[in-house]
């Protein structure tokens, strides 16, 4: 997932070259475009008429959501990691999903006793909190109870996931196998999502099971389900129980449709998209890893809203704008943090020039030589048009001064609001070389790859962040020529003329990082405010930067050999990691 159209049409033209070869579908879904392994008129050979791209509704000819794969291509799993979880938490809440042996089709006794099954226990041995029964799987979300016994220590013992599972899969097994007149087994083996962390996140996964059937195309909308269960009595008792000879046939048929085109050969295995990816009608069918480039170009919640499947992806994230390390370790403390600081072989250095407005003279004079040597340029303004509010320039009316002051170079403007085609119709001159320089807002600040520019001027660059006029000067020195970003600005304050010197002395994005956040402090640094990044009371991120640390490694090393905190020595911290029934501890992430 990109958060821009040109990003994710780049993804998707290079993991084209690369896999198509290799016979691997792969589609395009944005809101503007809908491609299945054609090329794109942007990324076309200079010599190629590939024609207009077809656009069509986001969302069409994808697969329905399914939380289960319907049909296995190889023997097993896909992703085995997410079996049981490597160490269990009292009072946690469990989402699983246990899919049917061999693509069984169960029919409506066969659910009923299913259902039946997860609620005999309810009460019991756990808290169940949703349930429902597909033709094909189960989905149920429950919080497993302590037993009547505690252990030689006084602890509570809880009801192990395994034994609850063994238990509800064998009753129904053999309840199923009696009214039907068969044996053998029922069920595959389970998957598991542990949610332990916030409310939210419970209340999308109930959401969730609780329209699955819905969704997933079983029934359809306004039609009643009578294998959904929750605690709402009036949830239950709207639920109404279809005839079953019908209902089976419309079942299986419905699930034998959906598996009919996962197995066609056209179906995308691989999908690339914008935000469209989100609140689109696009759909996944038992997706297993999401990447999601620009990451902080998301919120958290739209994050999540890809993440939070069932059954849970693997993720990985990636952003070419630095963090500072001890930041990181706040954010990210959860994941596996690599960093590469190296460039990538044959990049030209990039040199970057200061200037105030009235010395701009200087910077034309420069381009002027650099368009006449065949390399081009980006102009960058912080405005599309005029604002009374704002005292800054505006590229829409300074696009006419650069046509003059560049002439007879050919000149295009570039921002938001020009409309999707006529966008690519520009990338694709200027990619060809056919426009010299390009004068822009920040729509190119990612996703845009011309090693023949050389060249940008960022006009009121006092307007900017230091981490996104970094972002901006990757643009260039792409390619084995030396690269210059000319930063002007019409604010000559000590504090202006402090913050640009710093991309002036080092384009080392980690020192940048670093000195952004001195600046600006770190609840304002990458929106770490709104992803729940806490001002604290006594410590201080900066100053106890080497107390982190040590924080951090003695939590790694207590959860690797105490990972239940069973020791009565860290009984303590159970209470800051676990919900525990009718409590909530927001504080922690």
């Amino acid at each position: 997932m990109a958060p821009t159209q040109i990003l994710a049409e780049q993804h998707y033209a290079v993991l084209r070259n690369w896999l198509d070869p290799l016979g691997i579908r792969i589609a395009l879904r944005t809101g503007a475009r809908q491609e299945d392994n054609t090329p794109l008129p942007l990324f076309a050979r200079a010599n190629s008429d590939s024609g207009s791209a077809r656009v069509s509704r986001v969302g069409d000819g994808v697969t329905p959501s399914q939380t289960f794969p319907l049909v296995e291509k190889t023997p097993g799993p896909p992703h085995s990691r997410r079996r049981l979880p490597h160490f269990e938490t009292p009072w946690a809440i469990y989402a699983v999903t246990i899919g049917t042996r061999k693509r069984r089709c169960l029919s409506p006794k066969a659910r009923t006793i299913v259902l039946d099954s997860l609620r005999y226990f309810h009460n019991k041995r756990y808290e169940l909190l949703a349930a429902c029964v597909m033709p094909g799987h189960v989905h149920f979300l429950f919080q497993p109870w302590p037993k009547d016994r505690n252990d030689d220590a006084g602890n509570a013992v809880f009801w192990p996931l395994k034994e609850l599972l063994h238990s509800i899969k064998s009753f129904s097994r053999h309840a199923i196998n009696k009214i039907e007149g068969t044996s053998g087994g029922v069920w595959e083996k389970e998957r598991f999502d542990r949610y332990v962390r916030s409310d939210r996140d419970l209340e999308e996964k109930f959401n969730y099971i609780l329209r699955n059937p819905w969704e997933a195309g079983v029934v359809k909308q306004g039609e009643g389900y009578a294998w959904v269960w929750s605690q709402d009595d009036a949830l239950r008792e709207s639920a109404f129980r279809r005839d079953a000879e019908t209902s089976a046939r419309d079942a299986c048929a419905a699930r034998k449709g959906a598996s009919a085109e996962t197995d066609d050969d056209t179906a995308p295995q691989i999908i690339v998209g914008t935000h469209a990816l989100l609140y689109e009608n696009v759909t996944f069918s038992n997706l297993g890893l999401a990447v999601i480039d620009e990451q902080h170009k998301f919120g958290v919640a739209q994050r999540a809203k890809l993440t939070a499947r069932e059954p849970a992806p693997d993720v990985l994230v990636m952003t070419a704008t630095p963090i500072p390390r001890t930041l990181t370790m706040t954010i990210y403390g959860d994941l596996e943090v690599s960093t590469i600081d190296e460039m990538p072989r044959g990049r030209g250095e990039i040199i970057t020039h200061l200037l105030t407005t009235d010395k701009l003279g200087e910077a034309i004079t420069f381009l002027r030589q650099e368009l006449t040597a065949g390399r081009q340029a980006y102009i960058i303004y912080p405005l599309i048009d005029e604002s009374e509010k704002l005292d800054a320039k505006a590229a829409a009316k300074e696009f006419e001064q650069w046509q003059e002051r560049l002439r007879p170079f050919h000149c295009e403007l570039l921002h938001g609001r020009v409309v999707s085609p006529d966008k690519q119709a520009i990338m694709r001159r200027f990619r060809a070389g056919e426009t010299h320089a390009l004068i822009s807002t920040t729509v190119i600040e990612v996703g845009v790859d011309i090693p023949n520019a050389t060249v940008m001027l960022i006009e009121n660059a006092e307007r900017f962040g230091l981490s996104q006029l970094h972002q901006l000067r990757g643009r260039i020195g792409r390619g084995a020529h030396t690269s210059h970003c000319w930063l002007v600005s019409s604010d000559k304050t000590p504090e202006t003329m402090m913050k640009l010197t710093v991309l002036e002395k080092t384009t080392n994005g980690f020192e940048i990082a670093e000195a952004d956040w001195e600046l600006r402090g770190p609840g304002d640094l990458l929106g770490t405010a709104q992803s729940g990044l806490p001002e604290l009371k006594l410590g201080d991120l900066r100053r106890d930067a080497a107390l982190m640390r040590k924080a951090r490694r003695a939590t790694l090393e207590l959860l690797e050999n105490d990972p239940g905190l069973d020791r009565p020595e860290n009984q303590r911290f159970r209470d800051l990691i676990v919900e525990r029934q009718g409590q909530t501890f927001s504080h922690v992430s």
